[in-house]
């Protein structure tokens, strides 16, 4: 007879979310001097924060977009 397992199913986790918890982490060790940052370290962390900066550029380019439409539409339901 074969025994169930039972699995949890992990919960999605954002890139946002996921690097703030890196960082802490990292801080962490930082502080207590366990860890060494490498030069390549480094330039991934300033990479993930670039692409979450561009990511949060879009997205107001985007709702900005979006509310110059809605403007115009009803600019054009009142006339």
């Amino acid at each position: 007879m074969k025994k169930k397992t039972t699995r949890k199913k992990k919960k999605a986790v954002s890139e946002e979310d996921f690097l703030e918890e890196l960082i802490k982490k990292l801080l962490k060790k930082l502080n207590n001097k366990d860890y060494k940052p490498t030069v390549s370290d480094a330039i991934k962390a300033i990479q993930l924060k670039e692409k979450l900066k561009r990511t949060s550029e879009a997205e107001k380019i985007f709702w900005e977009l979006i509310e110059r439409i809605r403007k115009e539409e009803l600019g054009k339901i009142e006339k």
